[in-house]
Formats: C-alpha cells, structure tokens, sequence
C-alpha cells in the first residue's frame, strides 16, 4: 500500500484502503469474466497496473489476480492490524444502549445526550430512503436521474430454472448421482434452483434482510471448515470437492461421511481404511484402537453449471463461506459463524442496498435495529437452571440465570442463538401492550393473560397507550422528583432591577400567610373545645339513636343467618 499523506488522518487511510480493495475486487470480477475493463487493475499492494484498461485480461494477468487475491484473504481481506471500538452491537446494556457505544449525535456533532430516543431516530433514518427507493425517485439536491428497478416474478422464475435444469438433464449437462438417497439428492438439487433464482434488489432486498429471511438466488455455502480439493465437471456439471480434517470425537458427527484420504496406522504406516469410504460405526472404532485421532473428510457440493463459482482448487475456505456467487442465508451463517459474523453480515448488505442508490446511512442506525433481531436465545441444555429444552428466553435473563447458577456452583444451560426479523422480534418484546398494538393483537392478549404477564412500561409505545409521560428525555425517571437549589443548598432571591421590590412583595405574603395561619389555628381550637362540650351533652341521645339504628341493620341482614318467615302480604 502507498504512504498515506501527513494530512490524512488514520481513520481516512483505512476509508481509502478498504475503497481501494472493493475497487480491486470487483475489476477482478470482471477480469475473470474476460469482459473488458474499463480502467486499469491495479495491485493495491505494489501500485502495479495488473490488467490495462480497456484490455481482456490473459492468462498470466489472471495467475497475478489470483496471487493478490490469496494475499489478501491471508491478512484478513486487507487489515493488518484490529483497532477495538464501542459499538451498539456490542453493548451490554438490558434496556436501550449506552452512551459510550452510540457515540456522536449526528445532529449536534456532540456525545448523545442520556435519554435521547435513538431507535426513533434510527427508524426514521432507515425508513426515510426507503420511501424513496419506493417511489424510485432520489431527493439528491436538484440533480436530475432516473433508476430502473424490476420486480422479480419469482413463480415465473423458478418455473424457467427447473426447466433449464431439465433441459441440462435430457442434455446430458446434468447427471444426477445415485450413489446419494433420495432424499440428499432431493435437497441438493433445489439448492441448485434456488442459486439460478433471479436475485431480487432495492427495497425488496431491504425488507428481505430485515425480515431475515431465506434469499432468493442465495449461494451455496460450505459447512466445514478446509481446503478445496478440486471441482469436477466431468458431468456437465459442477461438483465441489473440499476436503476436511476432523476429529473422530464425537462419533455422530462423523458417521456417514466420505473419507477424503486414505487412513494409515501411526504406528506401522499401514493403510487401514481407503479413500472414498463411508465411515461406519465398526471402521470409527477400527481407527480409534489403533490410535488414530483426526480423518481427513471429504464433502462434496453440488453447482450448477451456470452458476458463478468464487473459489478454486487450493483455496482455504472457512465454515459459512459462499462457493458461488449470491447473498447468504442468515439463518445458516448464525449457525455456522456465529452471532457477531451475522450481524457485520446484515449491516454490510442493507447498506450495500442504500449505497448503490446513492443513499448514505450511518452504521450506528442499522446497528440499532439488527441489535434487536438478536435479543434471544433457544435452551439446548437446560442444566440446573429454571429452564426447560426448547424454551426462547431474552438473552439477559439467559445470562442472569446461568449466573445465578454460576455462583452457587451448579451446571449451568447452554443455549443457541436465534435471529428474528423486525416483525418478529417487534412481537417478542417483553411489554405485552407494545406487541399487541402492533399485530396478532388477539393471540397476544390471550398469551399475557394465561401467562399473567405484568408490563412494567419501560418503552414509549405502551406508556403512549395508557397516556404517561414517556420515558425519553426529560421524562427519564432519574429527571423526575428533581429540586432546582443553588450552589449553598437553599432558594435565596437575587437582587434585580426590580429585586427589591419583588421582595418586599413576597416577605409581606409570608408575612400575611403566616398570620393567616395562626387565626386558623386559633379558630380550629375553640371549634375543637365547643364540640366536645357538646358532644358530652348528646352522648347517651346518640348512643340510643345508633343502638336503635343497629337493631335495624341487624334485622336487615339477619336472613344470612336465618331466614325470615313470610310476612301476611307476602306471595307465597
């Protein structure tokens, strides 16, 4: 990389590095296409033109593309060094996001202010472009421009890729293996439909990230964690073939997977088991008596021949890694890298959307919203804990149990990660009222009744509904029961202009208010004294007035214990 000016500050340098390396990338791209570039290619390590402008790249140009391109997956895309940040991804906090990780308010230019309503703002900043992705016209300042966007028919779509397919099929292009069940075989090959799916964008590709949902067109990914071996297409097809070492701990792990080579004894270098075998439970305990601890699997991914392939024989490839061109599945990259992979994922994509309208959104608001796409968790053990297998709790609840578990020294609950689109996650929040003014309203009024759930009216949409004052700015409980005094503790009054007589004014009210008070209280004693004389006068009337007066009540209320006989005019 070149040297960065004296005036460039740090933050800008790694800004044009990585604009630098999505630039490489995507000429590379196209460079592997044999299209013509439209500028030159050039390494961002050495400045070197790889590729002229305007030229079809050769074969030799194509082995130094390849060679930048491995360089730089082996630092980590370009990065050679981790600067640790604050994020709101990353934040600990139950309820909302600390200051320390929102950081700047992008209105002010200064740290957030403690209750300002940042989800409010981060909706508002999302949803603004989106109406204009909606009507296809962008408020870009007076410039004029015009954006074609299709709508894909994804019925129509997937009726033409299985008929492509078919046709690869009668072609000969296509053989379908029967070495697989039925089953395998089903699954693999509408995973080969859904990479020839049209790729939907804008708006639609917007909704399907925040609704995690599977993608139309996705990649194949790997489940595994190796190199890649080599990819057959004797067939007509393509086949992926990547090889894997695992351990052969635990079993079922294993079990019914191809040996990718063959497996020798440690001890005498004999073969003990060829390559392209089935591990089966007696060939598992062959190899582990004779002290074998790790195989080298073989795991094979099935492509179609249309489609774009991102890898090569030799490449290192991680768990969750696309092998061939199109969007991930969320679901599957959660599984497979884990919650903080996911979530770079979707903050990366929606923002890929915006940017390619000429949209700019700051990260911190697309943090906010994912955030809460990832606030539960699914028990697979319950452990010693209150839980039960299977049970979707909140993510701090799940934590605060095993904690609690942690210190008197008991097993605690492992649990997966389970991501929610914003509908979905809008409906799992821990206020009742907030969901049911939202959707499903019945179903949700139902299940906090039978459940008794209390809503504490910690967010602003259910203190809203019943008319509090909402929790946000100035209506922060730490803003509440708040005594305005000056620096010595006591109100004193400051001498103004009119300070003097302001004063007067107000001395003679205390003044007057105080005498007021004690007439009042010299009229409430004699009021007292002139009651009680008289009330020992009417003492024994009253108390045979009331006497009289319980007999009624009693005759009243004496048919709970026993019944009245019926008077002369009654019906019987």
């Amino acid at each position: 990389m070149h040297a960065r000016s004296e005036l460039e500050s740090p933050l800008m340098t790694i800004r044009r590095i990585a604009g630098e390396v999505d630039k490489f990338r995507e000429l590379a791209r196209k460079a592997r296409a044999h299209a013509a570039l439209a500028e030159s290619l050039i390494d961002p390590f050495t400045r070197k033109v790889l590729v002229p402008a305007e030229k079809k790249a050769t074969a030799a140009q194509l082995t130094q593309v390849q060679e930048v391109e491995r360089r730089l997956r082996g630092i980590g895309g370009l990065a050679t060094g981790k600067v640790p940040i604050r994020s709101p991804l990353t934040c600990e906090l139950r309820q909302g996001v600390c200051a320390t990780c929102y950081g700047r308010d992008l209105a002010t230019g200064r740290p957030v202010e403690i209750g300002e309503a940042v989800g409010i703002i981060a909706a508002q900043s999302i949803g603004e472009p989106g109406t204009q992705l909606t009507m296809r016209t962008f408020h870009t300042g007076g410039v004029a421009g015009a954006q074609l966007a299709g709508v894909a028919n994804v019925k129509d779509q997937r009726v033409r890729t299985l008929q492509l397919i078919l046709d690869d099929v009668n072609r000969g292009l296509v053989q379908l293996s029967t070495e697989i069940s039925e089953r395998e075989r089903v699954k693999q090959i509408q995973k080969m439909v859904k990479v020839m799916e049209h790729q939907v964008s804008g708006l639609l590709r917007v909704v399907e990230l925040f609704e995690a949902r599977k993608p139309k067109g996705q990649a194949i990914i790997t489940d595994v964690d190796g190199a890649v071996d080599k990819i057959d297409t004797s067939g007509g097809g393509k086949m992926v073939v990547v090889h894997s070492e695992q351990p052969l701990q635990p079993e079922e792990a294993i079990i019914g997977k191809l040996l990718g080579q063959p497996v020798t004894d440690p001890n005498s270098g004999d073969v003990l088991v060829e390559a392209g075998k089935e591990l089966t439970p007696p060939i598992v305990a062959k190899l582990r008596q004779a002290g074998v601890g790790a195989v080298v699997l073989e795991t094979r991914y099935m492509v179609p021949y249309r489609g774009a392939l991102r890898v090569e024989p030799g490449d290192q490839i991680r768990a969750g890694q696309a092998l061939t061109e199109g969007p991930l599945d969320p679901q599957e990259l959660l599984r497979m890298r884990g919650p903080r992979e996911v979530q770079e994922y979707l903050v990366q994509e929606i923002q890929k959307v915006y940017r390619s309208q000429g949209v700019d959104i700051n990260d911190k608001h697309i943090e906010v919203i994912v955030r809460q796409m990832l606030r539960r968790r699914k028990v697979t053990e319950a452990g010693d804990t209150e839980f039960l297998p299977g049970q979707v709790t909140d993510r701090f609840d799940f934590e605060d149990e095993n904690r609690r578990i942690r210190e008197a020294g008991g097993g605690e609950a492992a649990a997966d990660w389970v991501l929610l689109g914003i509908t979905e996650a809008s409906l799992a929040t821990d206020s009742f009222l907030s969901a049911a003014s939202f959707q499903k309203t019945t179903r949700v009024l139902t299940e906090a009744a039978i459940k008794g759930k209390v809503d504490h009216l910690v967010g602003l949409k259910e203190n809203v509904i019943i008319g509090r004052l909402i929790p946000a700015g100035t209506g922060m409980d730490r803003y509440r029961d708040m005594k305005v005094l000056s620096p010595g503790g006591e109100i004193h009054l400051e001498e103004t202009e009119m300070g003097g007589a302001e004063q007067d004014f107000v001395e003679r009210l205390l003044e007057e208010s105080d005498l007021d008070m004690r007439h009042a209280e010299a009229d409430a004693a004699e009021l007292a004294q002139a009651f009680s004389i008289e009330g020992e006068e009417a003492e024994t009337d009253e108390d045979e007035d009331f006497g009289a007066l319980g007999d009624e009540m009693t005759d009243d209320f004496a048919f709970d214990d026993e019944p009245h006989p019926p008077t002369e005019d009654a019906d019987i």
